[in-house]
């Protein structure tokens, strides 16, 4: 049977950490240990020697020697380590598979295979293990994801503290949540935030506590026209190092159009001192080409980063 392209990923973020533990190991005894041959193992080798970190400059990249068929590996990038799931990522594979299963049917056998692997990771949830890193110290995600899984499923509202990710002051806030997704291995939550009267996206990892209300969900005013209006619709240009900025957060780009010097993207967000700073990082190789009050902004940040280190 021909091997899946998942067989062999899992087989290559294995071969890292394996050979680190076993310096002097040969490709013979690779693909003794991995039960494949060594052209497989030679071909593995091969496909990691050209992966890496964004950026993908040799600096970023995973770098191996095989001389005289001794495998040797200089630059790991990062993956030292056996695959093992963090708390965090089965966080977000349960919010994942909770997506996945509301898009099934009920006669989909396909949702009995979710049922059960939502229970194997629950039941490593409820293994003792050592304080996953969160946001804040105050912050339990898991604990905040049952919560916001039970509003979700009874049609409540909820009562959040929660921490900006701008400026990192904490704020009361009554939301009704309506839907939860991944990205970027973080769980968010979509909901309509009664303080700010708007839609907003919340980083479950920044909700410090959450409490289901009492009744019905609240009913407000909001159409399509007003989200809309809400969401500052950007158009960047993307060069060099700032493509990363599309890879990293494709959920939130429309690529208008693209070749092998630029990316030209829409990004839809409520957001924007959030994007500005993130935009920041990019330097030269980002341009904003509307709208021009955000060129403007970005501009003004920059001076006022530059003058900060010019002191």
């Amino acid at each position: 049977m021909a091997e899946t392209a998942i067989e062999r990923t899992k087989r290559a973020l294995d071969l890292i950490p394996y050979i680190l533990d076993r310096p002097g190991i040969t490709v013979q005894e690779l693909s003794r240990d991995f039960a494949v041959t060594e052209k497989q193992i030679r071909s593995d080798l091969d496909l990691l020697f050209v992966c890496g970190l964004p950026g993908y400059s040799p600096l970023e990249l995973i770098e191996i020697s095989t001389d005289d068929d001794y495998v040797d590996v200089l630059n790991p990038q990062l993956l030292e380590h056996p695959r093992n799931l963090t708390r965090r990522e089965i966080v977000a594979l349960v919010i994942a598979l909770e997506a996945l299963a509301a898009s099934r049917n009920s006669n989909d056998p396909l949702r009995a295979l979710i049922s059960t692997l939502q229970a194997k990771l629950q039941a490593v949830l409820e293994t003792p293990m050592s304080k996953p890193e969160v946001i804040n110290a105050e912050s339990d995600p898991y604990s905040i994801l049952a919560t916001v899984e039970q509003a979700l499923a009874s049609n409540r509202d909820l009562s959040i503290e929660y921490i900006s990710a701008k400026s990192d002051a904490r704020s009361f806030r009554r939301i009704a949540p309506s839907q939860l997704t991944i990205q970027n291995g973080s769980g968010y939550l979509r909901a309509w935030c009664f303080t700010a009267a708007g839609e907003r996206t919340f980083r479950i990892d920044r909700i410090v506590a959450a409490h289901i209300e009492e009744g019905a969900a609240a009913t407000f005013a909001h159409d399509s026209a007003q989200s809309e209006e809400s969401a500052v619709a950007i158009v960047l240009t993307l060069r060099g190092a700032a493509r990363e900025f599309l890879e990293r957060h494709a959920g939130i780009c429309t690529i208008q159009s693209i070749t092998a010097e630029e990316a030209v993207v829409a990004v839809n967000i409520d957001d924007k001192n959030w994007l500005l700073r993130t935009l920041l990082g990019y330097g030269a190789a980002v341009t904003v080409a509307q709208p021009a009050q955000i060129a403007i902004e970005l501009a003004e940040l920059a001076r006022e980063a530059h003058a900060l280190y010019a002191r």
